[in-house]
Order: structure tokens, then C-alpha cells, then sequence
């Protein structure tokens, strides 16, 4: 189960959601945007400029501050220590409806799975 773990003391499943806003549900949705979009995390964070990378860093950008509850100092430093205003810029330019659709259906049964709303 996503964003479960079993209890070592007693074998009862607990719920671990990272709060809104946090650097691991940053981490957790950059994993998403990189299953999503066939680009690693690693290259997310990356410096390339390459369509892949960009369309993808653009992607993480949005959902990270949509999404994560990320303030967007918060999104640069999650995204390779970049600038607030590259963050917002990329978020800005973020275009492709198809990439976007998928990323929210995920985040949508990231959700459901974990109880949060």
C-alpha cells in the first residue's frame, strides 16, 4: 500500500503521509512526474535542457506547488536549488495537458490510498 508501513512491535498497518508541504511528499511527487513522464528524478533535478527534461521539470514545478503545498522557494530547492523565479517560470510555461491529466490521476490515488484530501 502506498504511504503504509507495517508496525514492527504489533503487525498493524500505519497510515505515513508526509504533510503537505514537506521535502519527502516533494520527493514522492517528484517520483510520480518521473514515472509519468519516462524522465528520473535524478534528471529532473539535473541541469539539462533537453525537450524530455524541461517539459518534465516544468511538470514538477506545478505539481509541487499545486499539489504539494510547496511555497515556491520550497519547489526550486526540490527541483536542483534553482531560483523561486526559474520555479515559477517553468511552472508558468507547463503546457501539456496530457502529462498533466496523469499526474493528477496519480496524486488523485496517492490520496485515496493514504486517506488524505
Amino acid at each position: 500500500m502506498i504511504g503504509a508501513k507495517v508496525c514492527d512491535e504489533c503487525g498493524s498497518v500505519r497510515r505515513l503521509v508526509p504533510p503537505k508541504g514537506s521535502p519527502e511528499l516533494a520527493q514522492f511527487l517528484i517520483r510520480i512526474v518521473a514515472d509519468v513522464t519516462g524522465v528520473s528524478a535524478t534528471r529532473i533535478k539535473a541541469r539539462g535542457r533537453g525537450p524530455a527534461e524541461t517539459v518534465a521539470r516544468s511538470a514538477a514545478c506545478y505539481v509541487l506547488y499545486h499539489h504539494g503545498g510547496l511555497k515556491w522557494r520550497d519547489v526550486a530547492h526540490a527541483i536542483g536549488k534553482r531560483d523561486h523565479s526559474t520555479a515559477m517560470n517553468m511552472r508558468r510555461h507547463f503546457k501539456s495537458a496530457y502529462v498533466l491529466e496523469a499526474i493528477s490521476l496519480s496524486v488523485k490515488a496517492y490520496r485515496a490510498a493514504t486517506g488524505e484530501r
